[in-house]
């Protein structure tokens, strides 16, 4: 392939991203509206908790109920979940605050359930790649094991997967999904963009990347800094590391320490310091990470 069809691929793709996160923006913008109309017109507590129940509902049925009708065939109606699943996961984050704790434990275990069936049924449907250099991971936490297997699961059988036997410092790739996982002092850089990207027990690796039209999900690294653009944050189990992002929803930490979030270029909507700690329930800000 020539450099000018890379180039032309490449602007396509950037012009494809843009698009997807306009889409997506609007949806949440609708969606936040109406939250507010909502919280403006309910000042009682347990009259808000009840619209927040049926909003919460009807949006979550509308994603189980074609897995549950196994109407589910095809990629585009699995990406159609993921977005729908996204906004969901969104109105969450947005209606914390007036949630009591174990309203949220409860919404938060169905979230993980559900996010759990969507990967399962992507795996099914969307044939895999034709490379595939991957090891199990250790098993984890019994309670969380669930999820992450899922997760496992997927990545492994449906991405490019990248440890220390198979290390490279680049890689260039156009869509698709990645695995880096099991590395430690050592720097990575993806050049092109990707659909989803996956970094697993990583120690002392700084990994700059462009952008990712879904979810990136950090678990398990230590002393990491990761740059770059994406729709979805969401990390667990990590402690001393740096993000220098652009990101167009709230990104989300469990379970984590010593974090710093910095703005990456001058793009708006970028929501690089609306970090949500679901292991803070307390009013005042959590100490687990912090904005520069």
């Amino acid at each position: 392939m020539s450099t000018s069809q890379l180039s032309q691929q490449q602007q396509l793709r950037k012009q494809q991203f843009e698009a997807y996160l306009n889409k997506q923006a609007d949806k949440l913008k609708t969606l936040k509206d109406r939250r507010q109309e909502i919280k403006l017109q309910t000042k009682d507590p347990k009259e808000l908790q009840l619209h927040v129940q049926k909003e919460f509902r009807q949006l979550y049925d509308n994603i189980i109920q074609p897995i549950n009708q196994k109407t589910i065939k095809t990629e585009e109606q699995i990406q159609q979940l993921i977005d729908e699943f996204q906004v969901l996961f969104q109105y969450y984050v947005d209606i914390n605050y007036a949630l009591i704790a174990y309203d949220k434990q409860q919404y938060k275990e169905q979230l993980d359930q559900l996010e759990c069936t969507i990967f399962t049924l992507r795996s099914q449907i969307i044939p895999r790649q034709k490379f595939k250099f991957s090891k199990p991971f250790p098993k984890g936490n019994q309670q969380q094991n669930q999820i992450s297997e899922e997760k496992q699961s997927f990545f492994e059988n449906d991405s490019v997967v990248i440890t220390k036997e198979n290390y490279q410092e680049s890689i260039k790739l156009e869509n698709g999904s990645l695995l880096l996982k099991n590395l430690d002092n050592s720097p990575f850089n993806v050049e092109g963009s990707l659909d989803t990207f996956y970094l697993h027990s990583l120690k002392n690796v700084k990994v700059k990347f462009g952008d990712v039209k879904g979810s990136v999900w950090v678990d398990k690294c230590e002393g990491c800094e990761f740059q770059g653009s994406m729709h979805q944050l969401r990390i667990h189990d990590t402690i001393d590391c740096s993000f220098i992002i652009y990101v167009t929803s709230n990104p989300i930490i469990e379970r984590c320490s010593k974090l710093s979030f910095t703005k990456l270029g001058t793009k708006e909507n970028n929501l690089f310091d609306q970090v949500q700690d679901f292991n803070w329930l307390k009013q005042e800000k959590s100490p687990n990470f912090s904005i520069i």
